[in-house]
């Protein structure tokens, strides 16, 4: 499905934006893989490779992001 995700200006001005790269990169690539109803539909590992960070850097930005 092909959509559109609004990437608000003000996200330069968030806490997310302190976060190393590979987080910043995963958060991004997660709004733009999102639904209508938000879900990011993916696994860990797709999810890595669609952002094109190792599984580990995925994997602690999941855990970062869920802090």
């Amino acid at each position: 499905m092909t959509g559109y995700t609004k990437l608000f200006s003000s996200i330069l001005h968030s806490t997310i934006w302190r976060e190393p790269n590979h987080v910043r990169i995963i958060w991004i690539t997660l709004l733009a893989m999102a639904g209508r109803s938000g879900v990011a539909d993916t696994s860990i590992p797709g999810l890595a490779d669609a952002a094109i960070v190792s599984l580990k850097d995925c994997q602690d930005a999941l855990r970062r992001l869920q802090a």
